[in-house]
């Protein structure tokens, strides 16, 4: 694993603070100067070294605008190697050629294992074409003869940039909008449904409370009247019963 560090910096190389390197629109740096600091500071866990304590490693890398090869110093017999490597880069001015360039590529590091006693294999592969090796130096990219304005062509890319941000920007409040509408539609549906539960709740304590009242003295005795007669020399005997209707 290799730790990789990325910040903004000023002029003179001092990390800035996130309230002062935050941008929100990346073409709002588009003809001015901008610092960064690359730093490795370990690579860990490396299995060539792992293998044999003898060997080493270094890495390399090239970044935007230049041919040059940038290289960690050698670090030998370590298997979490401390590669302290530190990079300062200033893009002067900032071109929309290198907006486009940080969107489309990544930073891709050449990791090297090295063999012991075959240092004389560093030298041979060195850069020779005045590539600058690093460990805490400064490299200035300058974007040809460009000014610190910029084009038409770069005003007009930056145009379309910002119509589609704005388009995507429309469609993402478009659907927020809709969503806000289908729970407004659920809330007014629960408010409903709450409602018409209260009122059966309602309607079911009346209902108890009028049962209790009724109910409370026990039912009224029966109605009855009853009449006899002879008849035959047998006693007959007739009974009507009345109950109230509940």
């Amino acid at each position: 694993m290799v730790q990789v560090v990325i910040s903004p910096a000023d002029a003179q190389g001092r990390q800035l603070a996130d309230a002062e390197a935050m941008v929100i629109d990346p073409s709002e740096l588009l003809g001015k100067r901008l610092d960064f600091i690359i730093s490795i500071p370990q690579c860990l866990g490396m299995k060539w070294i792992q293998e044999e304590k003898s060997r080493g490693s270094m890495f390399s890398f090239q970044f935007y605008g230049t041919s040059n090869t940038y290289r960690s110093k050698p670090v030998w017999h370590s298997l979490n190697a401390k590669m302290n490597f530190t990079q300062q880069f200033t893009i002067n001015p900032v071109s929309m050629e290198f907006l486009q360039y940080l969107q489309t590529h990544a930073l891709v590091l050449d990791m090297w294992g090295l063999q012991e006693g075959r240092e004389e294999d560093l030298t041979s592969s060195s850069p020779q074409d005045g590539s600058d090796n690093g460990y805490g130096s400064s490299s200035t990219i300058q974007e040809g003869s460009r000014s610190s304005s910029f084009s038409d062509s770069d005003l007009e890319q930056v145009l379309h940039m910002r119509e589609a941000e704005n388009l995507e920007l429309k469609k993402q409040m478009q659907d927020l909008e809709a969503e806000l509408e289908k729970l407004r539609f659920s809330e007014q549906a629960a408010k409903k449904e709450k409602f018409t539960l209260l009122q059966q709740l309602e309607k079911l304590k009346t209902a108890q409370q009028v049962r209790a009242a009724s109910g409370g003295g026990g039912r009224q005795p029966n109605s009855s009247a009853g009449r006899a007669w002879a008849s035959n020399g047998h006693l007959w005997y007739s009974q009507i019963c009345v109950q109230p209707v509940q």
